[in-house]
């Protein structure tokens, strides 16, 4: 049964968390100094991730019952905040942390029995089930979800916002059907990530602010994901597998068209820039609230039809291919943006 005092408890607890967390890492040094490619005032703590961690580890630990493999989860979600603790005060190297998430997925596999086999009828009547490849595709899967939540991460408030948005699509969901307790954990992270935001965006004052940092990121990716394939995979899947695609629309999106940008510059996949959506709408012109706000925006809108399909049973084929459609057409607008950016920076240079 859902709680509204314990939630409205964790919520003041969280915050609490959040403000002993973050004179903890300064007296550490677990700060993000202003660079050419992260333009804040001073140095600012990294431990966002780590408070609301710490807040969730106490919430499930206080209701062991709500999913299954809670004990699997909460190891996972342990080594991907101390190993993304670590990157954000040394700088891990890439290998390292690939290394690291593919055995998170193998965790979330051998441990929990959770893996990616099922995709639903993208084709017509067909079923799409590749139980053989579950392994290699569940892996994927993780690497994807944690680091596209990952790189979406550079605007204050953004991923807090999109987190907030994705767990409130899945507890809708849920709770349409049936799934309670699901649901009240979904809740409980959107909860603690709010009193992250109050920090994260200086409402509370701008000197209190706080940064999500890889922490973070890949613990709500991780999270996500679990929460995405124990409701659209067996034994439970009560929800659409292509309504998840849906869900994360945004931060797939992005990490994705950011990637081919990058490899066809022959960059590495993973070398950091200033080429995502969020760094493009700034030099367009828009502020960074106006920019939170639109992401935002479209991050609600492509979760609302995906959940209006799943619960109008709207058939897989034509929500998979429409979200290809908008997919496409996503990447040539940002493509044309960039163009555009270009154009006009090589004429201001030539001025």
């Amino acid at each position: 049964m859902i709680n509204g005092i314990e939630l409205l408890s964790l919520f003041f607890i969280s915050v609490i968390v959040l403000f002993i967390s973050r004179k903890v890492a300064k007296a550490v040094n677990l700060v993000d100094l202003p660079n050419a490619r992260k333009q804040h005032q001073g140095p600012v703590p990294i431990v966002g991730g780590i408070a609301i961690t710490i807040c969730y580890l106490f919430f499930l630990s206080r209701h062991t019952s709500l999913m299954p493999a809670t004990s699997v989860h909460i190891l996972g979600v342990t080594t991907l905040a101390v190993i993304g603790a670590l990157d954000d005060k040394k700088g891990l190297g890439i290998k390292l942390r690939l290394a690291v998430q593919t055995l998170i997925a193998l965790l979330m596999i051998l441990g929990a029995n959770i893996k990616l086999e099922y995709f639903g009828f993208l084709v017509g009547d067909i079923s799409i089930n590749f139980p053989s490849w579950s392994y290699p595709v569940t892996i994927l899967a993780v690497i994807t979800a944690i680091n596209a939540f990952n790189m979406i991460d550079g605007l204050d408030g953004l991923l807090g916002s999109l987190s907030i948005i994705i767990f409130s699509s899945l507890a809708v969901l849920l709770l349409y059907h049936g799934q309670t307790n699901l649901a009240y954990v979904c809740l409980s992270l959107i909860t603690i990530i709010s009193a992250y935001l109050l920090l994260n965006m200086g409402l509370l004052g701008k000197r209190f602010r706080i940064f999500m940092g890889d922490a973070g990121s890949m613990v709500i990716g991780w999270t996500v994901l679990w929460f995405l394939l124990q409701s659209t995979q067996q034994p439970l899947q009560v929800i659409k597998p292509v309504t998840a695609l849906w869900i994360i629309a945004l931060p797939l999106m992005d990490m994705v068209a950011t990637i081919v940008r990058r490899i066809r510059k022959k960059q590495s996949p993973f070398q950091a820039d200033r080429t995502h959506i969020h760094h493009i709408l700034l030099k367009l012109g828009l502020s960074k609230t106006s920019t939170l706000l639109v992401l935002a925006g479209i991050s609600a809108l492509f979760s609302s039809i995906g959940i209006i399909c799943d619960i109008k049973n709207i058939p897989d084929s034509t929500m998979f291919y429409t979200f290809l459609t908008l997919f496409g057409l996503y990447n040539v607008s940002v493509n044309t943006l960039i163009s555009r950016i270009n154009k006009k920076a090589v004429l201001l240079s030539n001025v």
